[in-house]
């Protein structure tokens, strides 16, 4: 049930407009793809992602064109992006292409990448069982090429995999030889840091779910450390987090009520909001406050009915409120958390560690569904046969809209984030470091002053600035200006850079509309990033939406505001 952050690839799981290659307009706009190169097809594949039609036909043109240049490497790269667009089983069969012309070509990104996207394609549809033997077969790949981007990506995945789904020894032993590795890598200021911590804080998680809490807590503390020393406050939640899981599973109750109560006075993600409310239940029941208790499993029932991610414990929490409402003779309320405890139960099934006898059910499901059939009788006596008819309508109706979730939330979502990022910058103004320097020492105030001028000159656009470069330019060493980035910004120098970069792409999408026809590999080349891919993830990791979204909706505004 714990919290682990899956650094599954992320793939946009649309479904296309099948389209016939006979038809006159696709044969046409295919032709007119002929004349680019692999290069700039493949740009226009991933600017044109989220358009399912017309990365369709970007990709179908690359595999032509690959074909007809029987280059086995374009070709492989090809099906690598014909595997992201269709369905499922689509997806499946054109990552089998990727694995089967991979031992042709000499890369060392394949067939990784197409083991890795079959694992992503059974996860989806939950299969775990073939997910975990993909990403197990990408991370052999990716092992025996020497890419140690991918083994840091895939390794993450499967230790999840493996965690989350019951192989807790095993997660176990790839956290640890996934720690050795990036303890030999620099990860001070480099680009392992992230994952450096993600992997302190799974491997605290695994050691917990071991029962090894002593271990767990060593990990735990080390990541307090050095989230504080980075003054990165997301990763110190979550280990602040793991620490009052791991006071609780110690029976420190009473300092992990406390632990839970100080961290849900700030925002916390619904998964880890979910995780403490079951947790402050526990407290509560061992404290004989049965009505508390019942409060705060309703809170996560809410959460679940919102948000739908299961965890084990979510069948704890059904069972005790099927039985306290059974008790109180409320049979509408009974029948309800019988439907949820079915629900949970549906989906952990897809997963068959957790249908072994480690797992104490005090209800079997056939047994819940005999109950709920009982409760339906007996509400049938009390409420006529229309309210029985208005509960299988609503579960038809449940049952048809659910794929449709998915897609309205995130469309919700990033409708809501648009606004709220234009309301924002509206009033907003920049922050330098200038503007939040508060500090004491000479030297430390004199490189603010010097940071002030390399932001206010623009210098972070330099797509080869670095930390080393940075402390030269201003005459200090990149020790103090690493520290005083940190203490002012709150941010690593990586991060400081990016969000400058960021921030003034933003400035100047709002300053000059010509930009907002550009591409997004021009518009990251405009302040300094060297490819698309990173512009993106800083972008979304600074805006929390994909650039090509919200130069959708620029181009939506500028259309409106000129009409």
């Amino acid at each position: 049930m714990f919290h682990l952050r899956l650094l599954v690839i992320l793939l946009l799981l649309l479904t296309p407009t099948l389209i016939l290659l006979g038809q006159k307009s696709h044969t046409k706009y295919l032709d007119s793809l002929k004349g680019k190169s692999f290069e700039v097809l493949m740009d226009d594949f991933w600017n044109n992602f989220e358009n399912t039609e017309t990365a369709e036909k970007i990709a179908i043109a690359y595999n032509q064109k690959a074909k007809g240049s029987k280059n086995k490497l374009e070709l492989v790269r090809s099906f690598d992006l014909l595997a992201r667009i269709y369905t499922v089983e689509k997806n499946i069969l054109f990552a089998d292409s990727i694995i089967q012309y991979s031992s042709e070509v000499n890369s060392d990104s394949y067939p990784s990448i197409g083991y890795s996207l079959k694992g992503y394609n059974y996860y989806a549809i939950g299969d775990y069982e073939s997910a975990l033997d993909n990403y197990l077969k990408a991370y052999d790949s990716a092992k025996e090429k020497g890419n140690a981007y991918q083994l840091i990506e895939i390794t993450q995945v499967i230790g999840a995999l493996k965690n989350r789904w019951g192989n807790y020894e095993e997660a176990l032993e790839i956290y640890k030889e996934h720690f050795d590795l990036l303890e030999s890598l620099e990860i001070s200021d480099g680009e392992y840091r992230e994952d450096y911590l993600i992997t302190l804080y799974n491997l605290s998680l695994s050691y917990q779910r071991n029962k090894k809490y002593d271990s767990s807590n060593i990990y735990i503390q080390k990541g307090i450390q050095e989230a504080t020393e980075g003054q990165d406050t997301h990763f110190l939640s979550d280990f602040r987090h793991a620490e009052a899981v791991n006071l609780y599973l110690t029976s420190n109750y009473i300092e992990s009520q406390r632990a839970f109560l100080k961290l849900k006075s700030n925002p916390m993600d619904p998964f880890k909001e979910s995780i403490t409310n079951y947790y402050l239940g526990q407290v509560a029941f061992r404290n004989n406050k049965s009505s508390l208790g019942i409060f705060y499993y309703q809170k996560v029932d809410s959460i679940f009915r919102k948000n739908n991610e299961e965890y084990p414990e979510l069948r704890e929490v059904y069972e005790y409120l099927v039985t306290h409402y059974r008790k109180k003779n409320s049979p509408g309320k009974e029948l309800d958390y019988i439907r949820q405890l079915l629900i949970v139960d549906s989906s952990l099934a897809r997963n068959r560690e957790y249908l072994n006898q480690t797992i104490i059910r005090k209800y079997e499901t056939p047994e819940l569904i005999e109950d709920q059939k009982d409760l339906i009788a007996k509400l049938n006596g009390k409420n006529k046969r229309t309210s029985i008819m208005s509960y299988v309508f609503g579960i038809c109706l449940i049952i048809l809209i659910i794929p449709l979730v998915y897609f309205y939330r995130r469309s919700i979502k990033n409708a809501r984030l648009f606004k709220e990022l234009q309301t924002k910058r509206e009033h907003h103004k920049i922050v330098t470091l200038a503007s939040k320097a508060s500090i004491a020492d000479e030297i430390e105030v004199l490189i603010v002053e010097k940071l002030k001028i390399f932001e206010e000159n623009l210098r972070f656009t330099d797509e080869d600035i670095s930390l080393n470069k940075l402390a030269k330019e201003i005459g200090s060493n990149s020790t103090y200006v690493s520290r005083v980035i940190n203490k002012t910004q709150g941010k690593n120098f990586s991060n400081y850079i990016n969000d400058l970069r960021v921030e003034h792409i933003l400035k100047r999408l709002d300053e000059e509309p010509i930009l907002i026809n550009y591409k997004i590999k021009a518009l990251g080349e405009e302040v300094g990033f060297k490819n698309s891919e990173a512009f993106s993830k800083a972008f979304f990791k600074y805006t929390q939406m994909k650039p090509s979204f919200y130069l959708k909706k620029m181009r939506e505004k500028d259309v409106a505001d000129n009409t």
